[in-house]
């Protein structure tokens, strides 16, 4: 297996496209803090093998539930977009059915980053909402890689 070189990768770009905490009227009408959250999360990269670059799309969806595992009306919606320069991002690519195909190691790598830097700028865009600065959870990043969406719940700590 191939081995990252941490510093053959930089972030070129961050843009957050969609940005959405959504109470419903129920919600507005009788506001409680969610005990739970479920997550859930999907991505997709792009490849231009002659720019070196990668781009990550990383979507994250969350719902807030009471203690009954009840949905309360308070839901988040992120759409993150991440660029990356991969100075030796051929050695990463396999091609499969006529198509480049970023290889395990490294997806997993540039999806660890992403997550990481999107529980922060979650954290941030939920303080002073009804989501109320709420934390990711910490994911294996191979997992994510291969089954989506993925749903976890972040328990909340009162």
């Amino acid at each position: 297996m191939k081995k990252i070189n941490p510093e053959s990768i930089s972030i070129i770009h961050i843009n957050v496209y969609k940005s959405i905490v959504s109470p419903s009227d129920v919600y507005v009408d009788n506001p409680q803090k969610p005990s739970n959250f479920r997550v859930g999360y999907s991505h997709n990269f792009a490849i231009n093998v002659k720019l070196k670059n990668v781009r990550l799309r990383l979507e994250v969806l969350l719902d807030g539930i009471n203690k009954k595992d009840e949905a309360m009306g308070i839901q988040g919606n992120f759409g993150i977009e991440f660029h990356f320069r991969v100075d030796n991002l051929e050695a990463f690519l396999e091609n499969k059915e006529g198509e480049n195909k970023i290889q395990g190691v490294l997806g997993t790598t540039l999806i660890s980053i992403a997550f990481s830097t999107a529980r922060g700028i979650i954290l941030e865009k939920t303080l002073n909402t009804p989501l109320n600065g709420i934390i990711l959870p910490v994911i294996d990043p191979a997992t994510m890689i291969k089954i989506l969406p993925v749903q976890n719940e972040i328990q909340q700590k009162s």
